[in-house]
């Protein structure tokens, strides 16, 4: 790894030099992944999950007599499994998972419509990391800017949709990262070539080996200082997005 930390907190491995700093140079547009490279995901579930069981036990306590909020974490990842058509769908995987625990306990299974609703208002109430918006208000007067999320937050709701110039989530492409082609719907979206944009996300499969297989350029996300321990590689590591407004150019 070329150069090792600068203060920026960014590793280039690949790109050239400019005033004695790696950069990568020749990018349109850059792709952003959402959970765990903008905002930390595992306390916002958490809390919607633990949101929803509230709820559950005043408006249909049969269920949640029955059922603690593991067995119904337990119900939803049965669903997931047993559908592999949604399994860029995740918002639809949950409502059906809703659907039939409604069901089993004799409540209107239409129910379920609006728990997800207010599940999904839940999950995009989320604490931005601290470098975000700073960086996205630098970036956003260089570069276009698009999501190019496998999840089911929206970038309006949780607030930034004015740094973007589009928002690709999996279950509109009717496809998952790593597959190619949620990042070709999110080229074609904005006309861009593959070859002028770059992907950041914390994934080593979903953002970097989807961004690599799509013909993208990968910034590896880690605000965790984990080891990288796959066979293939990223363009560059990031422990912020302080390191990506300094990366690029």
């Amino acid at each position: 790894m070329p150069d090792g930390y600068w203060a920026c907190k960014a590793i280039c491995l690949s790109g050239d030099r400019c005033n004695g700093v790696w950069v990568i140079t020749n990018v349109e547009a850059v792709f952003f992944d959402l959970d765990d490279t903008l905002w930390a995901v595992a306390p916002v579930i958490l809390r919607a999950e633990r949101k929803i069981y509230a709820y559950l036990q005043e408006h249909f306590p049969r269920l949640t007599d029955a059922m603690d909020l593991e067995a119904i974490r337990k119900t939803r990842s049965q669903v997931y499994a047993s559908r592999p058509d949604l399994a860029h769908d995740l918002t639809t995987s949950r409502r059906l998972a809703f659907e039939s625990m409604l069901s089993d306990f004799d409540y209107d299974p239409q129910a379920a419509v609006a728990l997800t609703d207010l599940f999904l208002d839940y999950r995009n109430r989320v604490a931005l990391y601290p470098d975000v918006i700073p960086a996205l208000e630098r970036l956003r007067n260089h570069f276009q800017l698009v999501v190019v999320t496998n999840g089911n937050a929206d970038i309006e709701r949780v607030g930034i949709g004015e740094f973007f110039s589009a928002q690709i989530r999996a279950e509109e492409a009717g496809c998952r990262k790593p597959l190619a082609g949620i990042f070709e719907l999110a080229c074609s979206t904005i006309n861009v070539e593959p070859s002028s944009v770059v992907h950041v996300g914390d994934h080593p499969i979903d953002d970097i080996q989807g961004a690599i297989g799509a013909g993208i350029r990968s910034i590896w996300m880690n605000r965790q200082g984990e080891p990288w321990v796959q066979a293939y590689h990223p363009d560059a590591e990031i422990a912020d997005l302080t390191g990506l407004v300094t990366l690029l150019r």
